[in-house]
Formats: C-alpha cells, structure tokens, sequence
C-alpha cells in the first residue's frame, strides 16, 4: 500500500490487473490526473478487443498492428504491466506472421483486457470515496478486528461465486448498521439479488476501503 499525498492521506491498494504504485509513480504521483487517464482509458477502449480480432480476420496486420502498439504504450503508463507485456509479445507476433502464436495470444490478451477493464472500475468506485467521506460520516469507530474476517470470507465467497454469500450479507449487515455505509451496502445487496458477484464484490471493496479494513490475508 502506497501513500498518495500528504495532503487527501489516502492509501490506495493494487487492484486487479494494475500496479496502483506503478502508474501513479510514472505520473510523479498526480492522483487527480492518473483518475482522468484511468477513466479515458476505460471509455475508450471498450471495443479494442473485437477490434484487433476484426483487423486480423479481415487480413489487416497492419491496423491490429497499430491497435496493439497504441494499447502496449497506454496500459504501460497506466500500470498495467501485465497487459502491456501481451500487447508486445502480440505485437512481435503480427510483425512475424506468426499465425499460430496470435491465436493464442489473442486469447490471453483478451482476459487480461478484461482484467483490467474490471480493475478500472474497482478504481473509479474505490477512488470516489474520500470525496464523498465527509457528508457520508464514515464511523470509524467500528471493531475492524471483528469486521475484518466477515469481509474477508465474504471477498472469498464474492470471488468464487458461491450463493452462500447471500446468506452471509445479514451477518455484516447486523455490524455494519451504524457504519455510515448504508448506500454502498444497499448497492452491495441488490447486486446479490441480481446474482451480480463481480459488481458485489467491487462493492464490498469500496466498503471495506471506507472503513480501513484490509482484504489481503496477512
């Protein structure tokens, strides 16, 4: 966990398929400017996938290509090495005429796309939280020794989709009450009801980030 600034105190964790610490240190830790990229990023490359597949169907190298290269320098800056790294490697192989070694790469590249693409919007609801800390009256007075491991088998169950995660949500919502986290919960709740776990988990992660508590195990 990095600190950001003096000033907002705020720590932030790496999430999914970005380095947090990477990025914002390439930006010399301009918090408010790697948000705007991280959200530019996020709108404007949400049919880079299909299109690098299209360009290569149609027999267009050359643009995939391009696409690939373009992506490779945007993810790097942002932190997502991993990313960045299948983008050269796709890259190379466009160069070589490597059709074999696309295939598969073209695979790999799209899950880790999608990674971070999930990454980014676990940022954009994490990040907005110490905007809205001061009217939302945070407790933080609450026992996070005892929250902590509900927040972490519930993250674990989230994580691998298990309904008993449903069952779970009126055990923190006895604790959580008078956390001054109501909408967020509320938002974490009905995306169980939509059997939503990703969007859950993203929100039980905004929450538990509120509250200071950490998901990592020690």
């Amino acid at each position: 966990i990095r600190k950001v600034d003096k000033a907002s105190d705020l720590s932030i964790p790496d999430m999914p398929g970005i380095s947090f610490s990477d990025g914002l240190a390439r930006l010399g830790g301009n918090l408010k400017l790697y948000k705007k990229l991280l959200s530019q990023f996020y709108s404007s490359n949400t049919g880079t996938v299909d299109n690098i597949n299209t360009a290569i169907s149609n027999g267009n190298d050359k643009a995939a290509i391009i696409l690939a290269h373009t992506l490779k320098g945007v993810a790097a800056n942002l932190g997502a090495n991993q990313l960045a790294a299948i983008c050269t490697d796709l890259e190379t192989a466009l160069k070589q005429g490597r059709i074999a070694k696309i295939e598969g790469l073209l695979a790999k590249f799209s899950t880790e796309f999608t990674i971070v693409m999930v990454g980014i919007s676990t940022f954009e609801k994490a990040l907005a939280l110490p905007e809205t800390k001061a009217h939302d009256k945070v407790n933080m007075t609450v026992d996070r020794a005892l929250l902590r491991p509900l927040f972490v088998n519930m993250a674990k169950m989230l994580e691998n989709g298990m309904v008993e995660a449903m069952e779970h949500i009126s055990i923190l919502e006895d604790h959580l009450s008078d956390a001054g986290v109501q909408k967020q919960f509320q938002e974490l709740k009905q995306d169980l009801d939509m059997f939503d776990m990703d969007s859950a988990l993203i929100n039980l992660k905004s929450i538990a980030m509120a509250l200071e508590i950490s998901l990592y195990e020690d």
